[in-house]
């Protein structure tokens, strides 16, 4: 069963509160392990989801208990074994593969290290893994050293300085206002559906601002100390911004759209997805989408600035959903 690479990272925070912080005696409820991964981890949960990732680790051995506290359902962990079991290495594993951020050579180099640590039989099991991920890897690992140089700033008070760019259609960085040097004050980093973002106090705008990591270039950690923290801004009102994700079968598909949404097209498929122009705003690609509601959803989302020129059956079916969506009868 496949997880996109939150949910994998989800499952790995949820087993260690288990381990470190129950027993039969003093369970967590579901509210208290959704609210924790919310407040410590910056990962969304709901208790439906929550259920559905506690059956699925039970399905692949780990002895994860239920109960109740009050009306409230709650789990627990009998056995607090240190080592770690091949089951938790091979979600570990599958969180390397699927995470985007994670480059390529980088991750073949951490599933070697895991492989080593498991010896004998686990090796053999985690070698044999098969799952296979819809991700595209980033090709190299600046996400990583940003994130280490932005958690070192948070832990002691300090600013950051960094460029913040954009992609053009041949997949070249363009800065923001002609690269003017961002200063700011990092307050709390978000891990959603593959992406981390930085909230932080910006020196040159004197606001927050939410930025995506992946974004920031030469980020260099500075001697100026911070004068705002996480506990006296509220953050939890940007935490709990949601990004879309979508799925279904998969159709070759050629879009159009407006320059504007060159960002978009790249976060979707990919850094380096083929582009033609066809004027100054306007700009073809060919891509490989998953047809279902929630695609054309998102379509709608972009209010009109991408649209689907082939196949045209796709078109209708389309355009036909939003009239239906819209209470209008089809053709």
């Amino acid at each position: 069963m496949a997880k996109d690479t939150s949910q994998k990272l989800k499952m790995t925070r949820i087993l260690d509160m288990l381990r470190m912080d129950s027993s039969k005696e003093e369970p967590l409820t579901t509210d208290i392990l959704c609210s924790r991964l919310m407040n410590e981890f910056q990962i969304v949960c709901d208790r439906r989801t929550l259920s559905t990732d506690i059956q699925y680790m039970c399905e692949h051995g780990f002895d994860i208990k239920d109960c109740r506290v009050g009306h409230k359902k709650a789990y627990y962990i009998e056995s607090q074994d240190e080592k770690l079991s091949v089951s938790d290495m091979k979600i570990i594993l599958e969180a390397i593969q699927a995470s985007s951020f994670i480059p390529e050579d980088k991750s073949g180099q951490l599933t070697d290290k895991l492989i080593r640590i498991a010896g004998g039989e686990g090796a053999g099991l985690l070698k044999k893994s098969k799952v296979c991920f819809n991700v595209t890897k980033h090709t190299s690992d600046d996400t990583i050293k940003n994130i280490d140089t932005i958690s070192t700033a948070t832990s002691g008070g300090k600013c950051i300085t960094f460029y913040y760019f954009d992609y053009n259609e041949r997949s070249e960085k363009v800065y923001r206002y002609d690269k003017e040097l961002y200063t700011a004050e990092p307050l709390a980093m978000i891990y959603i559906n593959d992406r981390y973002y930085l909230i932080a106090y910006s020196l040159n705008r004197q606001e927050i601002r939410t930025y995506r990591i992946d974004r920031m270039d030469e980020v260099l950690l500075t001697d100026q100390a911070a004068e705002h923290t996480e506990a006296d801004i509220p953050v939890d009102d940007y935490k709990k911004q949601v990004f879309m994700m979508y799925g279904g079968e998969p159709i070759d598909v050629i879009l159009s759209f407006d320059k504007s949404m060159i960002n978009v097209i790249f976060d979707k498929f990919g850094i380096g997805t083929p582009m033609m122009k066809k004027d100054e705003n306007t700009f073809f690609s060919s891509v490989v989408v998953q047809e279902s509601q929630m695609f054309y959803g998102w379509l709608v989302s972009l209010g009109g600035k991408m649209k689907i020129v082939s196949p045209e059956a796709l078109d209708h079916r389309y355009k036909e959903w939003i009239r239906k969506s819209i209470g209008e009868e089809g053709e």
